[in-house]
């Protein structure tokens, strides 16, 4: 079971996952998100736009820091600035109304977008190396265990709240209370680990490139794979749900909170499956994530509701558990090639890359939906998500050479 091994994991890492755990909690806010711009009265177009206006903001954020500033801190002063921002940008939306309002919230947003490499960082100098696959299903499990349980609670108040657009808001003001309450948790908990350097000031160009080309295969099918992700954002899901086919606010919460369930269980399955091999198990992990989209997409032409629901459901319960499985299994593997004296560049790199991918695709996947097919993103995840494969093939031939 995944409670096993808990006992071996040093007090630092638990401590990193314990903060995980409850940062997850207020996190469960965002799963109604896009309910709470569609109540507003936001298209979802609209909704698109101002995503990708969020992720542009958070590109330009990483590019004026790192012309600026050559950053060298501690990742836990890192995580403090963000959960301080966080509650900040909490408040905000809880007095939000207007698409300017929550531009300024993703200005502030973006403001903590070129720190958030400090997660991996601290992970890398916390989590052991000889334990990272036993770590990792414990990094995804409870915390989503704890996100599981705040969607159901958070889901229940607004379905008998009787007024829907007040009781988001009262949730965000709760969050930005629960964000600053996390920052002092880092404070008094989280270790000093060693520095990571943000932004690198000029140095020669040899010592900027990636040696290592088994690594540069994994980035590259991160960046596929995270990119996938952003082509079905929750937005999409719940456009479909929430204004084709009307469901209610608890019908949708029952369906987040499955999603959520079985994202945590992909690390009790990861365990199971561990013994076939890293790369089957990502193979495996990316084939199902890819065959649950199809299924997604077909679930257009049934007619039942009821049936409707129970294969949405599948739908989603096991692109949950390819997702975390790849997850777990990618960082495991990731982790291991990344040099110790480079981490913050290599992930500030990748992070970097995935930004600016980002950008623009909350727009073309809000266009798909609204001038194709409500749920045609769902193919193009599907289609991005196998092509992944390869160069984890060639990644791991790489490193058996």
């Amino acid at each position: 079971m995944i409670i096993h091994g808990w006992s071996r994991i040093p007090t630092g890492a638990k401590r990193l996952i314990i903060y995980y755990t409850l940062s997850s909690i207020p996190l469960s806010v965002y799963v109604f998100f896009p309910i709470y711009m569609f109540v507003l009265g936001f298209s979802i177009e609209i909704v698109g736009v101002l995503l990708t206006i969020y992720f542009l903001l958070e590109s330009v954020s990483k590019y004026i820091i790192g012309r600026l500033l050559d950053i060298r801190l501690s990742p836990r002063a890192c995580i403090i600035f963000i959960d301080t921002f966080g509650a900040m940008e909490n408040i905000v939306y809880f007095l939000a109304s207007t698409p300017g309002h929550f531009l300024i919230a993703f200005i502030i947003a973006s403001v903590t977008s070129p720190f958030f490499v400090a997660y991996r960082t601290i992970e890398k100098d916390l989590y052991p190396r000889d334990l990272l696959e036993l770590t990792y299903r414990h990094h995804v499990f409870w915390p989503y265990l704890a996100q599981l349980l705040g969607i159901l609670i958070m889901g229940f108040y607004l379905w008998v709240s009787g007024n829907l657009l007040v009781a988001i808001r009262i949730l965000f003001l709760l969050t930005a209370l629960l964000h600053f309450l996390m920052g002092v948790y880092v404070y008094l908990y989280i270790p000093e680990t060693s520095s990571v350097v943000l932004i690198r000031g000029k140095s020669d160009k040899k010592k900027h490139r990636i040696v290592r080309r088994a690594l540069l295969y994994f980035a590259i099918a991160e960046i596929i794979v995270i990119s996938s992700f952003m082509v079905t954002p929750s937005f999409i899901l719940q456009n479909y749900l929430f204004n084709v086919l009307g469901f209610t606010i608890i019908s949708i919460t029952i369906i987040e909170a499955i999603n959520t369930a079985f994202r945590g269980l992909g690390s009790i399955l990861h365990e199971k499956l561990e013994k076939y091999g890293g790369f089957l198990l990502l193979v495996f992990s990316l084939g199902i994530s890819s065959l649950a989209g199809v299924i997604m997409y077909f679930t257009q032409i049934i007619s039942n509701h009821l049936i409707l629901t129970v294969i949405i459901m599948i739908s989603i319960t096991i692109m949950g558990l390819g997702e975390s499985m790849w997850w777990i299994q990618h960082e495991a593997i990731f982790l291991k090639q990344v040099p110790e004296d480079r981490r913050g560049e290599v992930f500030g790199i990748v992070s970097s890359a995935r930004s600016i991918i980002d950008i623009i695709i909350p727009t073309i996947v809000a266009l798909l939906a609204s001038r194709i097919n409500p749920l045609f993103p769902y193919i193009v995840y599907s289609l991005l998500i196998i092509s992944a494969i390869p160069f984890y093939f060639a990644g791991i031939k790489k490193i058996n050479d």
